[in-house]
């Protein structure tokens, strides 16, 4: 069983990938030893058929670690400057994260909201929401004085009054006795 093998199959201890990080940090192959590469992560890829982000998980980087020389690092990040997609996603669909990067995401998930009052949190919550209000693109078919444009956003009181009005006649049919 090769080194590559092994590590797909999680049987190389801790100490062994330890190891493997500093030699891909100083621009040497943790497959075959060969050192001296501006991007370690293109001769894995040529050589010995490992993808960057295979080489990344495998060795427990993220996606977005830089893993060549510094100064290849410097001249890619002079070139792409501004052009990376924000975290959110991009237009192709929601961004991926790598398994080291979904780690960093729980654990930062996980006390972000300890030892905050409900109250702040549902406050949170509201002002995120009212701050999005009526930023959808409207019903062409709604008329004001309607229910669906006062759920839309619509708060003029021809909206208002429609809602409490369904909201009346909901409330009365409820409280009418269903065997009559």
């Amino acid at each position: 069983m090769d080194l590559i093998t092994k590590l797909r199959a999680n049987a190389v201890p801790p100490e062994m990938i330890a190891a493997m990080k500093v030699s891909v940090l100083s621009g040497d192959c943790p497959f075959c030893a060969r050192s001296g590469f501006k991007s370690i992560a293109g001769h894995c890829q040529q050589a010995h058929a490992v993808a960057s982000r295979e080489l990344r998980d495998l060795l427990g980087f993220t996606w977005t670690e830089s893993i060549c020389d510094k100064s290849l690092h410097d001249k890619l990040h002079e070139l792409h400057l501004g052009t990376n997609p924000s975290a959110l996603g991009t237009a192709r669909g929601p961004r991926r994260v790598s398994a080291r990067g979904i780690e960093i995401l729980r654990a930062s998930a996980a006390g972000w909201s300890k030892g905050v009052p409900r109250e702040v949190k549902a406050a949170a919550g509201r002002k995120g929401g009212a701050k999005n209000k009526g930023k959808r693109a409207w019903n062409r078919s709604d008329e004001h004085g309607r229910r669906a444009m006062f759920r839309r956003g619509c708060r003029c009181q021809e909206c208002d009054a429609a809602n409490k009005a369904y909201w009346v006649a909901a409330n009365a049919k409820r409280r009418a006795p269903s065997n009559g």
